[in-house]
């Protein structure tokens, strides 16, 4: 990639704003149209002939370059001018890498930006962020409507089952409203989950149609629609909130986190949320978890089935409504005070259904898909 440069002139013959266009081919270097009074070409990145590593090390030298607070700079040389945006440019790069790199050791997931506010160094998110609704959003009502979701597609339907807390309500969320799919699960089902296991191969079920052995090969996922429970965390805490004491999750952030924890990513999110400022550390890893993580989440699952001939893959708790309804009750979400109280809202929901008072007040929260698929 190529850049040609422009800039515009104050009275004292300070250049006062720069205007840089991405060049595609070399023969079209210094022939971008910028038509823009007051403003006239400079050179472009190539002019020096020298590596843009080379100028970053030192190797070769460039005129020392101010900018004032009104974001004027004290050179007048196109060349100067070219050597400043490479330079930055390089550290703009390293300074991303570092916050990626940073991002996936604290946070176990690969960033994708779905305020749009910190596009420049994350990638930017697949999903929307709802837009604000005074409506109060009950949960049932998104469950409906993702039961409807998938019931207007014409097509078989696998569960990816693992015994973990969301995709074990996805699954009698499927049974309640007579929705007949196959399930897949593996060994960390069991696990998870020993008496809805044995329940399942029982065929207790009517609904449950193929049961899919995951320790055998998935082959069998072709030609179904995929139904995971995933986002499930994203919509009512973070998995990180299960290593912190009931006083450090609701500490305020700044007292438990450190900057390098929270600064990069703070700005942004309270921009969506202007009560971040007085976030407790769970309110915040919440947050965290609902603009920078959610894609992560979706991405892995896509990653990893990619080589099947599957009709698509539905994550059940992805859609606006389920996010609003997050947004509306994240505090009552992360206010449990022991760790096997975290998703009790699910839980309660499962028992609703089951009436097993076991997994209700004792199942807490694992790493249920990704032990599911590595069990494979």
């Amino acid at each position: 990639m190529y850049y040609d440069y422009f800039g515009s002139f104050n009275d004292e013959g300070t250049i006062t704003k720069l205007e840089v266009f991405e060049v595609y081919n070399k023969d079209d270097i210094g022939k971008t149209r910028f038509d823009v009074k007051g403003f006239e070409y400079l050179g472009n990145n190539l002019s020096t002939g020298v590596e843009p590593d080379d100028i970053f090390t030192g190797i070769k030298k460039y005129n020392e370059i101010y900018i004032d607070e009104n974001g004027k700079f004290s050179t007048l040389d196109p060349l100067d001018f070219t050597n400043y945006v490479k330079v930055q440019k390089i550290k703009d790069n390293r300074h991303s890498k570092n916050l990626i790199n940073t991002f996936v050791e604290k946070y176990s997931a690969y960033p994708y930006d779905r305020t749009k506010r910190l596009s420049a160094i994350f990638p930017e998110a697949i999903t929307e962020l709802p837009k604000a609704s005074d409506v109060i959003i009950d949960f049932k009502d998104a469950i409906e409507d993702k039961i409807s979701e998938i019931k207007s597609i014409e097509s078989d339907y696998t569960l990816m089952w693992s015994g973990g807390i969301d995709s074990t309500l996805v699954f009698y969320l499927l049974i309640d409203n007579n929705i007949d799919f196959n399930i897949a699960m593996g060994v960390n089902s069991k696990i998870e989950y020993p008496k809805l296991y044995t329940e399942i191969c029982n065929r207790k079920f009517k609904n449950v149609k193929k049961i899919i052995d995951l320790s055998t090969g998935s082959k069998e996922l072709n030609n179904t629609t995929i139904i995971t429970g995933e986002i499930g965390d994203q919509l009512i805490g973070s998995d990180k909130l299960l290593v912190m004491s009931y006083v450090e999750r609701n500490s305020p952030f700044r007292q438990i986190l450190t900057e390098e924890e929270y600064m990069p990513y703070f700005v942004s999110i309270k921009e969506i949320f202007e009560e971040a400022d007085s976030f407790t550390t769970a309110e915040f890893m919440w947050a965290l978890n609902f603009t920078f993580k959610y894609d992560s989440v979706i991405k892995r699952m896509d990653k990893h089935l990619e080589t099947l001939q599957h009709n698509g893959i539905i994550h059940f708790f992805n859609s606006d409504l389920f996010q609003q309804w997050s947004i509306q009750n994240y505090k009552k979400n992360v206010s449990f005070y022991r760790i096997r109280e975290y998703k009790n809202f699910y839980k309660d929901l499962i028992f609703s259904f089951n009436g097993d008072k076991d997994y209700r007040d004792y199942k807490v929260k694992q790493s249920s898909l990704k032990n599911l698929l590595d069990g494979e």
